[in-house]
């Protein structure tokens, strides 16, 4: 008994896609960077990677592994032998990109002719980036860096010459009074201040209360009293 078996064809061997891919390469304009070729073996294709996911979710507006791993292996040239055309590239990532397909390969292309030139395969403009990240993430080390040294400078201070001692931009008693739900515009002196008046006003209605008892008194003893005839 004989096992037959089915034989799929990829997009390269399906005639019909040769033809319309001969076809969109003769009606298409391309930009002029596309003439320039690209030697894939002097370009770090792993440090690229991130660079495309980044691009297809800009272009696209959604995150897409799928699609990035497909634009990835787009860029492979087998060692070489197949050199990569990236009028190919564009017109494969058209059916998913559409008219961010142009755009987006132009500037993958560009990225990768700077590849190309410098040492190790990485790109002039993520070289870039990353330094821009290094010095951003050196200047936040150096503000904290400060921002502790000037809080250590403060409590060494006598307390008679300490300054409040902002943590974050608010000061520790304003950091407790937020704490126990006290407004943190109002200082425990307002709130003393205004604590005293409450107690000024009730002791005063007290006084009040007391000074009308003996009037009352005399004038429910004279209602007692019997009349004179």
């Amino acid at each position: 008994m004989t096992t037959v078996g089915f034989r799929g064809t990829s997009q390269e061997q399906d005639p019909r896609f040769a033809e319309k891919q001969k076809k969109l390469l003769a009606t298409t304009k391309f930009p002029d960077v596309f003439r320039e070729k690209v030697d894939m073996r002097k370009v770090a294709l792993e440090v690229v990677k991130p660079w495309i996911t980044a691009r297809v979710t800009e272009f696209m507006g959604f995150d897409d592994d799928v699609l990035s791993s497909y634009v990835a292996s787009l860029l492979d040239d087998q060692n070489g032998t197949k050199p990569v055309d990236p009028r190919l590239v564009q017109i494969n990532l058209s059916g998913f990109m559409e008219e961010h397909a142009a755009p987006f390969v132009e500037r993958l292309w560009r990225l990768l002719l700077s590849a190309q030139t410098e040492v190790g395969g990485i790109p002039t403009e993520i070289l870039e980036a990353k330094k821009a990240e290094i010095k951003a993430q050196l200047a936040e080390q150096q503000r904290i860096a400060a921002q502790v040294e000037r809080i250590q400078a403060e409590l060494a201070q006598p307390p008679a010459r300490r300054a409040p001692v902002k943590y974050l931009g608010a000061s520790k008693a304003e950091m407790d009074a937020s704490a126990i739900g006290q407004s943190t515009s109002e200082s425990h002196a307002e709130w003393q201040r205004k604590a005293e008046e409450r107690e000024r006003h009730r002791a005063a209605q007290q006084q009040q209360q007391q000074q009308r008892r003996p009037s009352d008194s005399r004038q429910r003893d004279r209602s007692r009293s019997p009349k004179r005839r």
